[in-house]
């Protein structure tokens, strides 16, 4: 069954087409993406104004994780979140590959 609200869902499950398709718990590392981007930026990933641009944007993954705006962004910052919100979920960081990721690690 699809649920999750749009702007905080991986995109396999917003484009989920045939009720029966099952997904993985990968998509729960993409939502929890989305939240620490919000944490650290203070906004959404998704630059949408409206319901249908945020659904839109989500069901393409568009974004960019690249662009200027997050150059000033500390590497391990960037990094892990990059590997949270891939938008292919074989290619995502696992929730295990993540807690062990330099960012939490003690310097």
């Amino acid at each position: 069954m699809r649920c999750g609200t749009p702007g905080y869902v991986a995109p396999e499950i917003i484009n989920i087409k045939d009720m029966r398709t099952k997904y993985s718990p990968s998509c729960d590392i993409f939502s929890l993406g989305l939240i620490f981007h919000l944490l650290l930026f203070g906004k959404s990933v998704f630059r949408g104004k409206t319901y249908s641009e945020v659904l839109t944007e989500n069901r393409l993954c568009n974004f960019n994780l690249f662009s200027p705006e997050y150059q000033q962004t500390d590497e391990v910052i960037m990094d892990l979140l990059r590997k949270m919100l891939k938008m292919n979920p074989e290619e995502r960081i696992t929730a295990e590959q993540a807690l062990n990721h330099p960012y939490f690690k003690d310097e």
